[in-house]
């Protein structure tokens, strides 16, 4: 499929058609690799990338936080997660706060953290989860003896959450750590949206907000 220059009603300064964005945005939704999308349409690989990373971070601005876009640029290692209503919430926790949630995984007690790391640790107990990547996809759910009382749907439904993720990264033989949260932020969006329409989503979204737009609100 020949690329060209034009319009695109999806994309800023777009070098590929409405029909071949279509076409990508139809099997990004079905969860298809970027190697096999190339395959399909016959577009360059590193096309197909740059559109499939540009829609993650579109994922991540439009239906997940858009204070957290700067994150999709940097690399973090833990992500907290917890259930708020019917929905899954992923957050990228900075590398500074690494050994409090070391400690507390380890079950260490108020005490001993406040002794540690000060009070200010306590506010993590917010979390119903997390997902660690330091040496290995790492998951703990309802660690230690500070966390929170989850409720015991929030528990479940966290923990189907982690095995999506390990499923769903397996099937891609992994992710890079410099990418690691938009693909979670990306798993987020799947996991609360699986009932609906990803495709129709995704064309909706990009329709209001185009790719590459310099001036897109999220």
């Amino acid at each position: 499929m020949a690329e060209r220059k034009g319009k695109n009603k999806y994309a800023a300064h777009a070098k590929i058609s409405d029909a071949s964005f279509r076409l990508i945005a139809r099997m990004f939704a079905n969860d298809l690799a970027a190697v096999e999308i190339a395959r399909q349409t016959g577009l360059n690989r590193n096309t197909v990338n740059r559109y499939t990373l540009a829609l993650r971070k579109r994922i991540m601005e439009r239906y997940g936080d858009a204070l957290l876009t700067d994150c999709a640029e940097k690399t973090y290692l833990i992500f907290g997660v917890y259930v708020s209503g019917d929905k899954i919430s992923v957050e990228a926790i900075d590398s500074c706060h690494g050994g409090v949630i070391r400690a507390m995984i380890a079950g260490d007690s108020d005490k001993e953290l406040s002794a540690k790391h000060g009070g200010g640790a306590l506010r993590w107990r917010q979390y119903d989860g997390i997902i660690s990547i330091e040496r290995s996809l790492r998951i703990y759910l309802n660690f230690g003896k500070i966390m929170r009382t989850s409720q015991s749907n929030s528990l479940m439904m966290t923990e189907d959450f982690f095995n999506y993720v390990k499923e769903r990264m397996n099937k891609f033989y992994g992710v890079s750590k410099k990418h690691f949260f938009v693909h979670l932020k990306e798993c987020e969006f799947r996991y609360n949206y699986q009932a609906e329409d990803l495709y129709t989503l995704i064309l909706k979204m990009t329709k209001q907000n185009p790719l590459f737009r310099e001036d897109c609100a999220s």
